[in-house]
């Protein structure tokens, strides 16, 4: 007492313990509270001098004959009841904080024990190289690690794991054929399939060179993965190449009909997002062949049409000079990758918008017009945007919708 509070002391001490004592033989002490991390029992300095000025009022009247003996009994009894409500509510306030604390290390436990799961997992697909949770996670694209979280509130059964491997898969390849290790092996493999996939193009008419995927897309091709990146110190010949290409034929089909479907699902889901229910659009094959079907991809500029974005992909500079690196491949040939939180392609509305301007101005029906037709009129434009005015410069139709989907406005 003496040590808690300052005043007198002796003078406190001998009401103290009046006060205390029928809460001794109730078996209360006092209120018991938590100071940082703190278990002590501890009485709060306002309740104790107020208490002791109400028993030194009531000894006065009981001295001076006045008969307030009924009145103490009655008040220390109710500071009984007030002191037990007030310990059972802090011993409750404990045991919530305890089973607090005791889930948080049961969730973390619950975590440590999935993570691990998921990492046996993938050290039996061949993935040794994971060796712990952060290098998983490292590997993984925003989207992507959303989407795997939901997976880790429950055990990784084989069914949550059917769906998680779709998505861990390009992240964990794309990660592994970025390793420097044996990189001069795998250089004299990349040129050992150019000149495989070479000679597959010979086989095809030159127009449908402009639309096929690049070899940065046919090195992440299953057969072809495998021998550029597994097993270094095995040389690799051409016959083995060749066996490969076997498969060119239907993973180029394949590779179509991807890109395809993504767009579609991306223009879908962009245009609908304003729609009621029951003015949903279906976005069909033909929508894509619009000039107006305007899309655009990570560091690009707006391409009109399915046949633009094929073309790009195709242009094999393309891949290096806008910094597609293997995920962005591994992803595109599985079209499910669109419900993991990846786009990979984004339609524009502006660009939309801007295409149909422009062919309307030419006198074309803006719901008919291909990029081949705004092509067979070969016209050149003048943008009126500041800093075109400025250079003067004329420029194709695509340059200039391009341009002032950046300005904002077409005008």
């Amino acid at each position: 007492m003496s040590r808690r509070f300052s005043g007198n002391a002796d003078h406190g001490r001998t009401e103290w313990r009046i006060l205390i004592s029928p809460y001794c033989a109730n078996g209360v002490r006092g209120v018991e509270v938590t100071d940082q991390g703190s278990t002590e029992r501890r009485y709060w300095k306002d309740d104790v001098v107020e208490m002791l000025a109400t028993c030194n009022r009531y000894k006065r009247d009981i001295r001076a004959g006045r008969r307030r003996v009924k009145n103490y009994e009655e008040f220390k009894a109710g500071r009984i009841l007030y002191v037990r409500a007030r310990t059972q509510h802090a011993q409750e306030a404990r045991d919530w904080f305890d089973a607090r604390r005791k889930a948080a290390k049961e969730l973390e436990a619950l975590y440590n024990r999935r993570y691990k799961q998921v990492l046996q997992r993938c050290e039996d697909l061949g993935y040794w190289f994971v060796r712990d949770i952060e290098d998983l996670n490292r590997s993984l694209d925003d989207g992507i690690f959303q989407y795997l979280s939901e997976f880790y509130k429950h055990d990784i059964t084989d069914y949550a794991w059917e769906r998680m491997k779709p998505a861990l898969e390009p992240c964990l390849l794309d990660w592994r054929c970025s390793w420097p290790v044996d990189q001069h092996v795998i250089s004299q493999r990349m040129l050992l399939i150019k000149d495989t996939y070479d000679d597959y193009k010979r086989t095809l008419h030159p127009i449908e060179w402009l639309r096929l995927p690049p070899l940065k897309m046919i090195s992440m091709m299953p057969a072809f993965r495998s021998l550029i990146y597994d097993k270094p110190d095995i040389p690799l010949d051409r016959l083995r190449c060749d066996e490969a290409a076997r498969d060119l034929p239907q993973f180029i089909s394949t590779y179509y009909a991807n890109v395809k479907d993504v767009l579609l699902r991306t223009m879908g889901e962009a245009i609908n997002l304003t729609r009621g229910t029951a003015n949903q659009m279906v976005v069909t094959d033909d929508h894509l062949a619009l000039a107006s079907s305007a899309f655009y991809m990570r560091r690009d500029d707006l391409f009109c049409s399915l046949t633009d974005v094929l073309g790009q992909l195709s242009y094999s500079e393309a891949e290096d000079r806008r910094g597609y690196g293997g995920r962005f491949w591994l992803q595109l040939q599985d079209p499910e990758q669109f419900h993991y939180g990846l786009r990979l392609f984004k339609w524009d509305r502006i660009g939309h918008a801007i295409c149909q301007n422009l062919a309307i101005a030419l006198g074309l029906d803006p719901q008919a017009t291909r990029p081949e037709d705004l092509d067979a009129l070969d016209r050149y434009f003048f943008c009126r945007s500041e800093h075109c005015m400025a250079e003067c410069i004329a420029m194709p139709w695509r340059r200039v919708v391009s341009i002032n989907v950046i300005v904002g406005s077409f005008k």
